[in-house]
């Protein structure tokens, strides 16, 4: 098989415009070909004054010879011959694996030359881009001149204290800028003393595809451009630059170099390594230790751990306040957008991240947790196939997708998702399972292989999500799992990438981590009700579990009240969601990552991850006064909406007193009287029943009806089986004190009785709540106008309201009308059915509604005790956000007091480095010289270079302590 074609590596790269004319020439003399041989079709016209876009020919052209091959092509050939044990057809590999070779040996020669491609950039940046924005833009050729001149002035330090400078060479390049392609010429770097070399691509600005001998450079704002555009990718934007570069035909002109976007997309992604191996924060001299000490949230002033000086703090220090050293709250989830596809960028595999910064310690801890437990599942599944038990647990767990590991005692110490709940059992452990029974069929050695690679049961923690077949995916990483502050900054290591679906041992790795470290009050979680129960369990630290607001509403109002962060004392407004408004981020960069190789893919991530933090730290203090004025006026609405639902109490004639009394009960719910022995038995019984008669209704070969949300139209088919195994399993369970009656015994008719009851109190009180909720709706849509967007939203709000009480009643009819085995009618012990109407009819619904009157005079009770709990609900709500409103003013007030003292603490760090690097510079100027002599020296002495690359990086950390400076000043004292 051929070699694969690569549009950067394995093709000619045009250098030169005699190149490019031949290339025109000789696809215009093929296509003319092609219409030769399809006579009577015209041929394919243009708009006129519209040239080509410069795209890649359709046929390419075969590999030229050795000898007029780019210098780095054939070195990269070479190597991978090398490597392969000479040339490809005496080692037998085929294309694909000479691919993968040179995809590798040219990944390697970047990290070989990045710590010299960082302190290009970091000179750079201090010196060539700051001249050149003051400056009117220039030809190509002259900008890269005058970037070599001072690359040439500050990088090249001679003994002698003559000064390098630069001048045209003679190569020429490809060069891509956001004004047009052309082909330049690379200066050269020379000095007096003898030295002369080629300028290299950074210290003119540019970024090459390959690492050898570089026959494209691509400009750094350019580039810049593409890590911001982060929907489309590399082709989208290259497919924007040539419609850019044809609309400016007129005043740069024509006849530039193809844009290859494969070679676009490969500069891009090394710029974005070497960016942020340069320029990024802790990169720069002293100042990685001071923010190391600063928790996993340096760039948040809120949420940065540092001693904060409350001295002149106004007021009270509350604990919940965020002065202390410990992490005030995290929130975490899963966002499966950001999947990778399992076969993208097989070339690159075994290849090292470049980028660490937060996929970090936490994520290689479950990932290797991941391997070893799906190591275990398989060696589960071969023991059990060895054994002749195909469809036992081991063969289950083997092609289970879940995580492994629920973590204890030992995993708090260990690697973390490896460790094992206590009282986890085996049940989940494919690899447990299947050992346990393999030996007495001469399979023990696969045994003994699968329990040495389970150290641990395979257990799955469940997010409520179901398990997914591993080999029906087609993706290797199914998404993140993320924490972030309450302020939408994603913590430092708090990233895993989810090799299942998401399940609790992910969260337990990550808060195991950052627990370790650093104290944690706060943990919002969508499942937190759940998961909160799992990890008390571990004897690990316990910070308070919460749920988040939105996701809190959904659940029931027990669950709600108990668990949502909007009842928790000292949380502020502080909702939970913000790992939500992360993602809706990542749906923008998801689509191209999905593509890339997982080195990539890595540090692409991490480059977006690194954007969205610094997009939120430019913002902070901004963003902080918008949501303290927003929160002001959510807390006034809330207080306006205790008031209308005392309003609306009395309207009903409900006091205010009963509504304070069911909020009470909401809180703090009254414990149930002890059930006596007759009591258990009659309730098993109801229930019992209940389960019966769905499973009855579900086994019915003919279509039939049955209440509930799920099964409104039953009909018998496959999905239905999942659905009945439970419901049978849950019938067996209710039997612990009574025997299971048959159809026709007194007892089956007594819980039957019972069962209808309860059946009929919940419909009697929906009903009447549906009922209240259209009349409100009724009345309120003519004031909202005919045709605004209120109104039609009220229409919906009806129609959905209306719909739900037709089948409510049907529900009520269906529990009305049922009799026991034997065709009798069942008596009402509570005469819930007096005053029943005879006929459900749409005229009647429509009188109650406009009349405001009562669905049948029996029900009034139960509907206002239904209302009163509605209204104690929202009551309670609205009491608690006036609440956490108040405590927010006063969070978002210590949190402007802590940022403008983290912007001072960071310009203090700035400026001891800047006096450090200078210092360490000047020692080091005046030892090289003393050591060298003034007039003996020849050549560039690598001590002075030192000496450059220390007050470059004071160059550097000046500018940043200036904007450090400008946030403290743009900081207020207090709330506006």
């Amino acid at each position: 098989m051929p070699p694969k074609k690569h549009s950067y590596l394995n093709r000619e790269v045009l250098v030169t415009q005699e190149q490019t004319d031949a290339h025109h020439a000789e696809r215009e003399r093929k296509r003319a070909e092609k219409r030769k041989a399809r006579p009577g079709q015209p041929a394919p016209s243009r708009p006129p004054g519209l040239r080509s876009s410069g795209a890649a020919p359709a046929q390419r052209r075969a590999r030229p010879a050795e000898d007029d091959s780019l210098p780095d092509e054939t070195e990269y050939v070479e190597d991978a011959g090398a490597g392969a044990g000479g040339s490809a057809a005496a080692s037998g590999s085929t294309g694909g694996t000479q691919h993968a070779q040179i995809m590798q040996q040219r990944y390697q020669d970047f990290r070989t030359q990045q710590p010299q491609n960082v302190l290009d950039l970091q000179a750079f940046a201090a010196h060539a881009a700051a001249a050149e924005a003051q400056q009117a833009p220039s030809d190509a050729q002259r900008t890269l001149m005058q970037r070599a001149d001072l690359a040439a002035k500050h990088q090249h330090r001679c003994a002698a204290g003559a000064t390098a400078r630069a001048e045209p060479g003679s190569r020429q390049v490809a060069y891509f800028s956001d004004r047009a392609p052309c082909y330049v010429r690379v200066p050269m770097l020379v000095c007096p003393c003898g030295f002369r070399q080629e300028a290299r691509p950074l210290q003119l600005g540019c970024c090459a595809p390959t690492a050898r001998c570089p026959q494209q450079l691509f400009d750094w704002q350019l580039l810049n451009h593409n890590c911001a555009t982060k929907h489309g990718g590399s082709d989208a934007f290259a497919s924007t630059l040539r419609y850019k570069w044809t609309l400016l035909e007129w005043e740069v002109g024509s006849g530039g170099p193809p844009l290859d976007p494969r070679a676009l997309g490969a500069a891009t992604m090394e710029f974005r390594r070497i960016k942020d191996a340069a320029l990024r924060p802790d990169a720069l001299g002293g100042l990685g230790d001071v923010r190391r000490g600063l928790g996993p949230l340096p760039d948040c002033p809120a949420c940065a751990i540092f001693d904060v000086d409350v001295s002149h703090w106004q007021g009270v220090v509350e604990d919940y306040l965020p002065f202390g050293r410990h992490l005030t709250a995290l929130a975490g989830d899963a966002c499966v957008k950001l999947t990778h596809y399992v076969k993208a960028g097989l070339s690159l595999m075994g290849c090292k991240p470049a980028m660490r910064r937060f996929i970090g310690e936490a994520n290689d801890n479950y990932q290797e947790a991941y391997r070893r437990s799906d190591a275990a599942a398989r060696a589960g599944a071969v023991a059990a196939s060895g054994s002749g038990r195909s469809g036992g647990s081991g063969a289950r767990g083997g092609s289970s997708s879940d995580a492994s590991g629920a973590r204890g005692a030992s995993g708090a110490s260990g690697s973390g998702a490896a460790g094992a709940a206590s009282g986890s059992g085996a049940s989940g452990s494919g690899a447990a399972g299947a050992a346990s029974g393999s030996g007495a069929d001469g399979s023990s050695a696969a045994a003994d292989e699968a329990a040495a690679a389970s150290e641990c049961p395979r257990l799955r923690h469940s997010c409520a999500r179901e398990e997914v077949k591993r080999g029906s995916s087609v993706t290797d990483i199914n998404g993140h799992v993320a924490l972030v502050c309450t302020h939408g900054m994603p913590a430092c290591g708090g990233i895993i990438l989810m090799r299942s679906a998401e399940n609790f041992s992910m969260y337990d790795e990550l808060l195991t981590w950052f627990t370790g470290r650093w104290q944690l009050r706060d943990f919002y979680l969508d499942t937190g009700c759940i998961f909160k129960k799992h990890w008390a369990r571990l004897n690990l630290p316990q910070p308070r579990i919460l749920v988040g607001w939105f996701h809190a509403a959904a659940h029931v109002v027990s669950c709600f009240v108990k668990n949502s962060g909007l009842f928790a004392q000292g949380t502020g407004r502080r909702i939970g969601e913000n790992c939500e408004q992360a993602w809706s981020q990542a749906k923008e960069w998801a689509s191209p990552a999905r593509f890339m190789s997982e080195v990539n893919y890595n540090d692409f991530n991490e480059d977006q991850y690194s954007m969205l933090t610094m997009g939120k730290a430019r913002k902070f203090t901004k963003q902080l006064i918008e949501t303290a004025k927003l929160n002001a006026k959510k807390t006034s609405a809330a207080a306006a909406s205790m008031e209308a639902v005392i309003k609306l109490a009395e309207a009903g004639g409900i006091s205010k007193e009963e509504i304070l009394e069911a909020v009470r009960n909401l809180v703090d719910p009254p414990q149930p009287e002890p059930e006596d022995d007759m009591t258990v038995r009659a309730r098993q019984m109801a229930a019992f029943v209940g389960y019966d008669l769905e499973i009855k209704a579900l086994q019915s070969s003919s279509s039939g009806y049955f209440p509930g949300a799920a099964f409104k139209d039953v009909r018998r088919g496959s999905q239905d089986t999942a659905r009945i195994q439970k419901l049978m399993g849950q019938r067996d369970k209710s039997l612990s004190r009574i025997a299971a009656p048959s159809p026709d015994s007194p007892q089956y008719r007594a819980g039957m009785v019972q069962h209808r009851t309860g059946r009929l109190r919940e419909c009697i009180g929906k009903i009447e709540q549906l009922a209240g909720t259209l009349q409100y709706l009724h009345h309120e849509r003519p004031r909202a106008g005919a045709a605004g967007a209120h109104s039609k939203q009220l229409e919906r709000k009806k129609q959905a309201t209306r719909a739900s009480l037709n089948d409510t009643i049907k529900d009520l009819q269906y529990w009305a009308g049922l009799r026991d085995a034997s065709g009798q009618p069942l008596p009402d012990p509570e005469g819930l059915l007096r005053g029943l109407p005879d006929h459900w009819t749409d005229d009647f619904i429509d009188h109650v509604i406009e009349s405001n009157g009562d669905m049948w005079a029996g029900a009034k009770k139960l509907g206002k005790a239904a209302e009163t709990a509605v209204l104690a609900a929202r009551y309670h709500q609205a009491a608690a956000e006036v609440e956490r409103g108040q405590e927010a003013q006063l969070i978002t007030k210590a949190e402007l007091f802590k940022a403008k003292q983290y912007y001072a603490l960071m310009a203090q760090a700035c400026e001891r480095d800047v006096q450090r690097a200078e210092s360490l510079a000047a020692q080091t100027v005046a030892g090289a010289r003393a050591a060298a002599g003034e007039a003996s020296g020849r050549g560039g002495s690598a001590e002075l270079e030192r000496a450059s690359a220390e007050q470059t990086v004071a160059v550097l950390v000046g500018r940043l302590k200036e904007w450090y400076e400008r946030k403290r000043e743009e900081t207020p004292d207090s709330m506006p």
